[in-house]
């Protein structure tokens, strides 16, 4: 009797995480391009041609969408939280108030993408560099983030929290970064030359070899 009752306990925990997205969401995406709040959890979106998209409160946890473009598609407010994002396209797409908790962002490319609001918590490109050139990051959260060799050119960090961050060898240069906590971040090697800084906390950071950082 026992051994039945764990048994059921067991298939009922087992199928409350078996998730997975719905079927109708995913062909109404692939038809119109359009999917707002869609459940779209652990579907193989991988080298899909996404342009423009709308996908506004979508989820999108799990997701497969490594090498898709996306470039300016409507993501604000979506849930991308596991997905592999790996060396996908987000050029000018609106990624306000998203969830990228634990990312892949080997090689992905989000120049010109608007994350502010977004969290960004232990995105992993360690491997391949991840491009933010121009974007908007404005109170992003980006704590413990491995964004190793990532593109911040011109980059506007304005309030971000980068605490304990992994940003070696990272280009910030130009970045407006005023307000922006790197406290326990790594900026090994980091170039900073020309970025904005005022208030801007690094205590604890490492610095080693990194440049523009003199007067601090």
């Amino acid at each position: 009797m026992l051994r039945s009752f764990s048994l059921g306990l067991l298939i009922a925990f087992g199928a409350g995480h078996a998730h997975a997205f719905n079927s109708d969401d995913l062909q109404k995406l692939r038809k119109t391009g359009e999917c707002e709040r869609c459940d779209l959890t652990g579907a193989d979106l991988g080298g899909m041609y996404l342009i423009g998209a709308k996908l506004r409160g979508a989820n999108l946890a799990d997701t497969k969408l490594a090498k898709a473009n996306l470039s300016q598609a409507d993501l604000q407010g979506a849930d991308l939280t596991d997905a592999n994002l790996s060396q996908a396209v987000f050029e000018r797409a609106n990624l306000t108030e998203a969830t990228l908790r634990k990312v892949n962002l080997n090689g992905t490319n989000l120049a010109g993408a608007d994350l502010s609001g977004a969290s960004i918590y232990k995105a992993n490109a360690a491997t391949e560099r991840a491009d933010f050139a121009g974007a908007i990051l404005e109170g992003t959260q980006l704590y413990k983030a491995v964004l190793i060799m990532a593109n911040f050119q011109g980059a506007n960090l304005q309030g971000a929290n980068l605490y304990k961050s992994n940003l070696f060898e990272a280009d910030l240069r130009g970045a407006i970064l005023t307000g922006a906590n790197f406290l326990g971040a790594r900026l090994i090697r980091a170039d900073l030359t020309d970025a904005k800084l005022d208030g801007a906390v690094f205590w604890g950071a490492l610095v080693d070899e990194a440049k523009g950082l003199s007067a601090q």
